[in-house]
């Protein structure tokens, strides 16, 4: 299996430094985030379902407008969203680098990659005509599966430089979030206008949203891959 183009850009000296600058950062965000916490309790001692909502339920966007509804800060939110994923990144990246690594010389790992590959040709061949612009904007939006880590990943298979890759994704990931916090909290202004009580649905508005517009494209996809085999077949039939 030949080697992967963005293999032989990252050395491994840069590799470790990207992951030891991912967990210095953590402990930077981490230290923060309890600080935070103990110099005001309220609302930031609740700062860890944040955290927790982020990374497992609807990153960017539900952590956000949660955030919002709850009355943590602009300065907080920007610390805790905008650092979340840029630490996962630096610390995840590495490893996805050594797996590829590894799996160039080893037949299980091979097929693990070609798998990898599979999965994410899609969004390869919707991206890959526009290059870092299209990687860009495939982070900034906050669909699911298109985070930060998924666009490194990405990135990579798409044969970019260490540092391009990084510099794209993560700057996209900051620029979403920087608008993603004047947006809600210019919507929490007009919620709030409309009636008190009402910013608490804020957070399932946004998954209700999100929800919608997976299935729409799950639905897209699907009737996409139909007509894709009934092209294939009909020379056949002919």
């Amino acid at each position: 299996m030949a080697e992967h183009p963005a293999l032989m850009e990252s050395s491994r000296d840069s590799i470790r430094r990207i992951e030891i600058f991912g967990w210095a950062l953590f402990a930077v965000w981490a230290t923060g985030l309890v600080t935070w916490a103990i110099v005001e309790p309220e609302p930031y001692r609740k700062g860890w379902i944040l955290v927790l909502e982020m990374a497992f339920i609807g990153g960017r966007a539900v952590n956000v407008a949660h955030g919002v509804s709850d009355g943590f800060s602009t300065t907080y939110l920007l610390f805790q969203c905008g650092l979340q994923d840029v630490v996962y990144t630096c610390i995840v990246y590495p490893w996805i680098v050594r797996v590829y690594r590894g799996a160039s010389n080893t037949g299980w790992f091979g097929r693990f990659i070609a798998g990898l590959d599979e999965t994410m040709e899609d969004n390869r061949k919707l991206i890959e005509p526009f290059g870092g612009f299209g990687l860009w904007m495939f982070v900034f939006f906050p669909f699911w599966s298109t985070g930060v880590v998924n666009g490194a990943l990405l990135g990579f298979l798409l044969g970019m430089r260490t540092r391009v890759n990084l510099g794209i994704v993560l700057s996209a990931h900051l620029a979403s979030t920087v608008a993603f916090l004047f947006f809600f909290d210019a919507i929490a202004g007009v919620i709030e206008s409309a009636g008190e009580g009402w910013l608490k649905w804020l957070p399932w508005i946004v998954i209700g949203v999100l929800l919608t517009l997976l299935v729409i494209q799950k639905m897209l996809k699907r009737r996409r891959k139909r007509r894709e085999a009934q092209a294939s077949v009909e020379p056949d039939g002919e």
